[in-house]
């Protein structure tokens, strides 16, 4: 292959870093954290499709793969871009000057690169004994290049993940209890991880990444449609990821690397650039302003964590035949919960809110995700019902 052109590959890199400071002041402006992780992805796709078609004479020989947060098309400022050139094994050696070439331009970008170019079988090997492996293919998009090399090793990940499919959600529920006690066990952590931390951004990716495994779902609203979640839970949890994105973008702009744990003196300047605070606020309205701006971030954590954790409950409960003990006519017991037998009769008498924390009481058991479910959906309807006299009874009950 011929030297890349020098001009071309400038011009790419001038067009990346300009529309690049327009993003940064558009965050500075009041965009949102989802349209600026966004809008950074997209940049990034441009770019680098731009220098795959410097560095290849053929597209066909193949696949560039971008993986993990990328992939999701979630690009904070100073993420990791990880990309996979995947290929077949007798092609690797007319590869070799594209893929040197490919891997300097894409240090010009100036962040840290995950660069792996791996042939199908090495990558299926990988994916098959390493769990960080794939989960970054399990969000994996293609970006330029041969879409049958892509699909051939989609297709072989995707029968990996049907055999281990329990395995792979028993490890990451494994590794989601081994980071909450390296990050501190609580959402109200004096000094938060805000992407590895209870109710940080992991704690939403995790859901995704198990949903899509069992259903291979394609976003978050498959939990609204399945009844889950319902409509608002769905708003929440989106405006929830989004302020903690926002957080994000401005500690690695202020870090200029890549820094996800909030600690005291960077509280103070997030506040101030995020409009919490002022540059000139003494030191009484500086500490009101960032313990401001800490209540919404605690607030906004514990809905991610509390809403995920409600997912995930449903999402891996047990299949196995469990014996059912009516208590009424709507209401059953197993060995570990409470279930709903009848979720029409249920929501047809709104008294059957407070029957089911009566029944919370009598038997010491956690309600199910279905009859958690039906609750939130129905709980405004109690309010209706407060002269009501078998009301006025649970309640003194």
């Amino acid at each position: 292959m011929e030297k890349v052109n020098i001009t071309d590959k400038n011009k790419l890199l001038e067009n990346y870093f300009s529309k690049k400071e327009e993003i940064i002041k558009n965050h500075y402006n009041g965009e949102s954290g989802l349209n600026t992780v966004r809008a950074l992805s997209n940049l990034t796709d441009e770019t680098i499709r731009g220098f795959a078609n410097l560095a290849f004479d053929n597209p066909e020989d193949v696949s560039i793969v971008v993986l993990g947060g990328y992939g999701r098309r979630e690009l904070c400022f100073k993420s990791d871009i990880d990309i996979s050139l995947v290929f077949e094994e007798s092609n690797f050696e007319k590869l070799k000057a594209g893929l040197e070439s490919f891997y300097y331009m894409l240090l010009d970008l100036k962040v840290d690169i995950g660069f792996s170019p791996r042939d199908i079988q090495t990558f299926m090997k990988l994916a098959n004994e390493d769990l960080t492996v794939a989960t970054s293919l399990l969000q994996g998009r293609l970006l330029w290049g041969n879409k049958e090399i892509y699909q051939k090793l989609i297709k072989k990940f995707k029968n990996l993940i049907k055999r281990k499919k329990q395995a792979y959600i028993n490890a990451t529920l494994k590794s989601r209890k081994s980071r909450y006690q390296k990050t501190g066990s609580s959402i109200y952590m004096m000094e938060p991880h805000v992407k590895e931390g209870e109710g940080g951004l992991r704690d939403f990716h995790e859901v995704y990444w198990i949903a899509k495994v069992l259903d291979n779902v394609e976003d978050y609203r498959y939990f609204v449609e399945k009844n889950i979640i319902l409509e608002e839970e769905y708003v929440e949890l989106e405006r929830a990821y989004d302020f903690i994105l926002k957080i994000r973008n401005q500690m690695h702009l202020i870090c200029n690397k890549k820094c996800d744990v909030l600690v005291f003196p960077l509280q103070e300047e997030v506040a101030k650039k995020l409009g919490f605070a002022k540059e000139d606020d003494d030191e009484e309205t500086l500490r009101s302003s960032v313990e401001q701006m800490m209540k919404l971030y605690y607030l906004n954590a514990k809905s991610i964590n509390t809403i995920t954790k409600r997912i995930l409950k449903n999402l891996t409960e047990e299949n196995d035949i469990e014996i059912h003990t009516p208590i009424d006519d709507v209401f059953a017991r197993t060995s570990t919960e409470l279930e709903v037998i009848n979720p029409e009769k249920f929501e047809k008498n709104p008294v059957n809110i407070l029957k089911a924390f009566k029944y919370y009481k009598d038997y010491h058991l956690d309600f199910s995700s279905q009859l958690e479910y039906l609750l939130r959906k129905n709980e405004k309807k109690l309010k209706e019902k407060t002269d009501n006299l078998e009301v006025q009874r649970l309640v003194r009950e």
